[in-house]
């Protein structure tokens, strides 16, 4: 055995030890709980009188949280904000659901 391949074969034997005898993988860290999910933790079940309204920024003038509007069929990540609310537009500009997220 070509002795790169020796040394390299032992230095894997040795992580590996080593690796078993620290107790394997290391704990995962622990989270804090989510929230509850509702709808008043971002605002939307008190802005519900928006539906049906052609969207300005100026139908949520003086709020202070965090807001993304979605147009009809536009891309969004996927990241969930209990705090943020989000606007869905229609394809005429109408607000057609507010949610959380």
């Amino acid at each position: 055995m070509p002795r790169h391949a020796l040394f390299t074969l032992i230095s894997v034997a040795a992580l590996s030890a080593s690796s078993a005898l620290a107790g394997g993988a290391p704990e995962p860290e622990k989270t804090r709980p989510l929230p509850p999910v509702t709808d008043t933790a971002c605002g939307a079940e008190t802005h519900q009188s928006l539906i049906g309204k052609i969207w300005s920024s100026d139908l949520l003038a003086g709020f202070e949280g965090k807001v993304r509007v979605l147009e009809k069929d536009s891309v969004a990540t996927m990241d969930y904000l209990f705090n943020r609310l989000n606007v869905l537009l229609d394809e005429d500009g109408r607000v057609e659901a507010l949610t959380c997220g």
